[in-house]
């Protein structure tokens, strides 16, 4: 198959439209259109729809973008239905458990394509309201913390006595004070931060809590009347900061949260939805057979192999337990 033909494909921005159509296609090919054949198999844009649906609608895109992936996807497709014309031809579909394995994926696929439709069919309510008693009631988590970036000297008490280092850090601190033109200078002749020939001594977001206490907390005292901190010690040493710049905490106003707080609630809106529709399922009255059940264990238990955890049951579902362990 020539690469080249593929590359020209792509760059036509086909949308090939998946079996639950969640975005309409920008091409009007038939689903009956034959993409590709080889001895004797074709490849139908309504099998290139089948296969792209088992990839998130978002993801289309990147993948059809790809010569090479659409080369690899019309190679698998030509292959597969290679083998299942000689599987046919062999009467392998006619095997009990061909036709148990075929009717369980027939299955697969109309749960998926109904639980999409039911997905679909939901109908959001408007949920400002609720939006703004979610504001009100979680403010503070609607707050922009200080942007504050320092520059730092740094007083090692590696090689040095402690005493030694404060005495030194002092000196320094002063000498910063008389003139703050000169603390670059100071940075490069005094400071012992490793990273100081690369950021000059510059630390964004000072305040934070990846900054040790002491740092932080001195970095936020800072102010255009106080540009130049204490001497202030951790565990790394002694520390003279230097105030660059300094944007106050502020708390976002309702209008600029809005959207993002009516997203998460119109999405948690339709999981509950989604939720209950499975629960009414799992709720309605089973009928197991106890002899069949128990006899399950017999029929596939190896004695090799991973043990397998008991999955949590669903809500309203009658538990099996009693029947699975009624005849081991």
């Amino acid at each position: 198959m020539q690469l080249l033909v593929l590359r020209r494909l792509a760059l036509m921005g086909l949308c090939l439209a998946p079996l639950a159509a969640v975005c309409a296609p920008t091409s009007d090919l038939d689903r009956n259109t034959v993409v590709v054949s080889q001895a004797g198999a074709t490849v139908t844009v309504g099998d290139v729809d089948a296969y792209m649906a088992r990839l998130p609608a978002d993801k289309w895109a990147g993948f059809i973008s790809s010569a090479e992936r659409i080369e690899t996807m019309l190679k698998d497709l030509l292959r597969t239905k290679q083998l299942a014309t000689q599987a046919r031809e062999l009467k392998l579909d006619r095997d009990p458990d061909a036709q148990s394995q075929l009717a369980l994926a027939q299955d697969d696929v109309l749960a998926k394509l109904r639980f999409q439709k039911f997905t679909d069919s939901i109908k959001v309510p408007d949920l400002s309201q609720l939006a703004k008693e979610e504001y009100l009631a979680h403010t503070d988590q609607y707050t922009i913390p200080a942007d504050v970036t320092v520059q730092q000297i740094l007083i090692s008490t590696d090689g040095r006595t402690d005493d030694d280092a404060r005495k030194l850090a002092d000196t320094v601190r002063a000498q910063a004070t008389a003139d703050f033109a000169q603390f670059d200078a100071l940075v490069e002749k005094y400071s012992d931060d490793p990273q100081k020939g690369q950021k000059k001594g510059v630390v964004k977001d000072a305040t934070s809590s990846k900054m040790v206490t002491p740092f932080a907390n001195a970095a936020g005292k800072l102010d255009a009347k106080a540009p130049i901190s204490p001497v202030i010690k951790s565990k790394y040493g002694y520390h003279i900061l230097k105030l660059i710049s300094a944007t106050p905490a502020r708390t976002q106003t309702f209008d600029e949260v809005k959207a993002k707080i009516l997203a998460g609630l119109d999405a948690k809106y339709v999981s509950n939805q989604r939720k209950d529709f499975l629960n009414q399922l799992a709720s309605q009255k089973m009928d197991p057979n106890p002899d069949a059940i128990a006899s399950l264990h017999a029929r596939y238990f190896t004695g090799t192999g991973v043990p397998v955890v008991n999955p949590p049951e669903s809500a309203g579902a009658k538990s099996l337990k009693p029947e699975l362990e009624a005849k081991q």
